[in-house]
């Protein structure tokens, strides 16, 4: 009891000192703009921790991504939150030290943009990284999102992705122009766009991504999006002169699951058709594209246990399986593509067929 009422009367006294402070540093040190609408010090809502609760904060995009690329869309606004969280060691706030060991953020809208070129919108370096008298550091390897509306949109790559954080845990180290950002997330999807395939339907995912943005492009170190048990997978590297070379892969996808995620124009072809089986997909993604230029694009898959049902008739395919191939050529181009058709095997009734086709 005693403890507790040092501590409460300790946060009312220190309140307008620190909150100054830490506030000022902020603006002072970071390399984006803050707006903070109120805040109050607490030394026992994360004891032994001492907190500085926020509210109403808004962080601003990084300069030095080409936010006119991005066509109707305020890219002035990386994360707005209602309520923020930044935890410090209470020993180190009565010696006068300000280092943020860690920032939640709570019921908000977060924006995270990559250019054309590769540059980002949450380029946030700090200015300062030593901490001496009014000096402040903060620890990047710790940021937790709770209830965060978000949207990524990177040209890049072509990936838009929109949904709802439900828990989520961001690092970034930065070093010169090179940025190490790291997120592993519980999120609601609303909306997966890669290039010209678009699923609109609320799906509960987990995405865990790794890359590197530097001077020379942005590498994916890993891309995982976690559907049910479904893997889909991206590594690779994309230069600041557009040209791509990537690994996307599919793993254990059932395919009479991944009918409910097709778009609307895709479900009408298939829907007299029963389909199951496992599909693994591997596609390899290579050289410049551009308005008039494709990179080459290399897709293989293999089916195996599959099974196909037409409901206008009694025929059904069993125990199919296959291996597949395509291409789009020395010119990467339609009329230099191939598709192939290896190791076909089903049965038909009381019938066995084999077969292969290009």
């Amino acid at each position: 009891l005693t403890v507790s009422i040092i501590l409460l009367s300790a946060s009312f006294l220190l309140k307008d000192k620190v909150g100054f402070i830490i506030l000022k540093s902020l603006n002072k040190n970071l390399s984006t703009k803050l707006d903070i609408g109120s805040y109050k010090l607490s030394f026992l809502r994360k004891f032994p921790k001492a907190s500085l609760e926020l509210k109403d904060v808004l962080v601003h995009s990084s300069p030095g991504f080409n936010s006119s690329a991005f066509k109707g869309i305020n890219t002035d606004t990386l994360l707005w939150a209602r309520f923020v969280s930044m935890e410090f060691k209470i020993t180190d706030i009565l010696k006068g030290i300000y280092t943020i060991d860690r920032i939640s953020a709570k019921a908000g809208k977060a924006n995270f943009f990559t250019d054309t070129t590769g540059h980002v919108n949450y380029n946030i370096s700090v200015k300062n990284n030593k901490s001496a008298g009014n000096d402040i550091t903060i620890d990047l390897k710790r940021i937790n999102l709770t209830d965060i509306d978000s949207f990524y949109d990177n040209l890049s790559t072509h990936l838009i992705i929109s949904g709802v954080i439900k828990s989520g845990k961001l690092k970034s180290r930065i070093s010169g122009d090179i940025i190490d950002f790291t997120a592993g997330t519980e999120m609601q999807i609303n909306c997966f766009q890669l290039y010209n395939f678009i699923i609109n339907k609320s799906i509960g995912t987990r995405l865990d991504l790794v890359l590197q943005s530097s001077s020379s492009g942005i590498t994916f170190k890993k891309g995982t999006v976690h559907i049910d048990d479904y893997d889909f997978g991206l590594e690779g590297f994309v230069s600041t002169d557009n040209i791509l070379d990537l690994n996307l892969t599919g793993q254990n996808l059932d395919i009479a699951r991944i009918r409910n995620y097709l778009p609307e124009k895709y479900l009408r072809l298939v829907a007299d058709y029963d389909p199951s089986g496992i599909i693994i997909v591997n596609s390899k993604i290579k050289g410049l594209l551009s308005r008039t230029s494709n990179p080459h694009i290399e897709i293989n898959w293999q089916l195996r246990n599959g099974h196909i049902a037409y409901k206008k008739s009694n025929l059904t395919l069993k125990d199919l399986s296959f291996a597949g191939h395509f291409s789009n050529g020395l010119r990467n181009r339609a009329e230099t593509s191939s598709l192939s058709i290896t190791d076909f095997k089903t049965k038909l009734g009381s019938s066995d067929y084999t077969g292969s086709l290009n």
